[in-house]
């Protein structure tokens, strides 16, 4: 699965304050370039994608993490 396509599958995660969260990512998507940043100008996953690609990992880790120690 490429990284939009795992983005939109936490996207759907979300069942609770979904009004909110709908707000929160209609801002990131059309009045930032969150989804297009590099995560870093130097280092960790500088390329186009990288922020999102980045922030993509951490939300799946702490959904494992949750998965684990709060099942």
């Amino acid at each position: 699965m490429n990284i939009r396509e795992r983005y939109e599958a936490l996207k759907k995660k979300v069942v609770k304050r979904k009004s909110e969260f709908d707000a929160f990512i209609n801002m990131l998507e059309k009045d930032s370039s969150w989804l297009t940043s590099p995560a870093s100008t130097k280092y960790h996953l500088n390329k186009e994608d990288g922020l999102l690609e980045h922030s993509v990992g951490v939300a799946e880790a702490l959904l494992r993490f949750r998965d684990v120690f709060a099942p």
